[in-house]
């Protein structure tokens, strides 16, 4: 299967991969996982541009349910412990 690869002009550019996206926002942020209207919504990961990062349940572009949360921080000190 080939990648689709769509320009978005509100400063994301969106590579389509399979069932799954790959945003990155004018901040830096990346997020890759399910969209539904154009926000984040279903399961996904979300980096910041600090290092800080998110796995897990979205609904309509906020994180929401089951996840974990891990600071840059707690990576760089090499903590595999994740707030839930």
């Amino acid at each position: 299967m080939s990648e689709a690869v769509a320009e978005h002009q509100l400063d994301q550019r969106i590579k389509l991969i399979k069932d799954q996206v790959v945003v990155r926002y004018a901040d830096g942020s990346l997020y890759q996982g399910e969209l539904r209207a154009g926000r984040r919504h279903g399961f996904g990961t979300l980096k910041l541009p600090n290092g800080d990062f998110y796995e897990g349940s979205f609904e309509e572009g906020r994180k929401k349910g089951v996840g974990k949360e891990m600071t840059h921080r707690q990576i760089e000190n090499g903590l595999d412990k994740a707030k839930p």
